[in-house]
């Protein structure tokens, strides 16, 4: 059974005169302890697609097709006030940059207990012991110092440690994380993200994994969704796409990264691949996800299964 699953997901910003839809058609599904990764360049759609699941779009942003179910309950059709008990306490979030997210005047403390405040009602002095272990559970040697410590005392590691603790101080069943280490120096993301996989498999928790990051995705993903230009091109279990990967923009996307291995002069671009090869089984891929040709741009593509498991998105003809 599927904790979350987004059908035909299609948001645009601006008015209906000058509108830009940022994502167009998005469909995906995470099974219940499942780490999916959602990768792509920057401006694909990604974090646009996290925000839309809370319900945290701005305010000229708009979802104009789709549903988003969440353990069966339909999130697009809940009121506000529903879908705030549900945000934080059962889906929460890593966002990617600390700094930013961490409010710099209140105490690291106050800031980890907001939650259990709404939605776990505890005592002050539970409070204090429950976020207190959470400090503890996510690396903290000296947690009684950083409870009562500001953002700006703390490195940009130890800033995620603590925006981790706010996420799952609640216990929630899905974490989604937006590029969560991507401020961080390579030591610090390993030990980030190893933590935040040791807590996934200790709970049972699923994970929504933004990154543009294939390394990351090799190591830590259960199945990875490819996004380019709004739209999913191509989704697989990880194994399947590094052995196989078919859409040219995947295989840009995994040969714009230097090997130590493979020296090379020139790194393939993704338009590159898109020279290399212009179908698959006598089907064309499709070609807006490569023109800025406006008719070209809107012509209709699918998603189709070359085999178990594995979708690729080719033109329609």
């Amino acid at each position: 059974m599927n904790l979350l699953e987004v059908q035909n997901l299609s948001v645009a910003f601006g008015s209906e005169e000058d509108e830009f839809v940022a994502i167009d058609d998005v469909s995906f599904s995470i099974a219940k302890g499942e780490t999916v990764a959602l990768i792509g360049e920057s401006g694909s759609g990604k974090s646009v697609t996290s925000l839309s699941i809370l319900g945290l779009l701005p305010a000229n942003g708009g979802i104009r097709n789709g549903r988003i179910f969440y353990n069966d309950k339909d999130l697009l059709a809940l009121p506000d006030k529903e879908l705030q008990k549900i945000r934080g306490k059962e889906i929460s979030m890593i966002f990617q940059d600390a700094s930013v997210s961490l409010n710099p005047s209140m105490k690291v403390g106050k800031q980890i207990t907001e939650g259990l405040v709404y939605h776990r009602l505890m005592n002050r002095k539970e409070l204090r012991r429950e976020a207190l272990r959470l400090l503890t559970e996510v690396g903290f040697n000296n947690p009684t110092e950083v409870f009562d410590q500001y953002p700006g005392q703390l490195s940009g590691g130890m800033k995620q440690r603590a925006l981790i603790a706010m996420a799952i101080s609640c216990k929630p069943q899905l974490i989604i994380a937006d590029e969560p280490t991507t401020a961080l120096d390579v030591t610090i993301q390993k030990q980030i993200l190893d933590l935040m996989n040791e807590y996934k498999k200790t709970t049972a928790t699923s994970l929504l994994l933004i990154t543009h990051d294939f390394g990351l995705v090799a190591e830590y993903a259960d199945r990875v969704l490819v996004m380019f230009g709004g739209k999913i091109v191509e989704s697989a279990d990880v194994f399947t796409l590094f052995k196989n990967p078919i859409h040219p923009y995947t295989k840009g996307l995994m040969e714009s990264i230097p090997k130590i291995e493979e020296p090379k002069e020139h790194l393939q671009t993704i338009r590159d691949a898109v020279s290399l090869q212009h179908g698959f089984g006598g089907r064309k891929f499709a070609p807006e996800t490569f023109s800025a040709d406006e008719k070209v741009y809107h012509s209709s593509s699918t998603l189709i299964e070359v085999e178990p498991g594995h979708h690729v998105r080719f033109f329609d003809i």
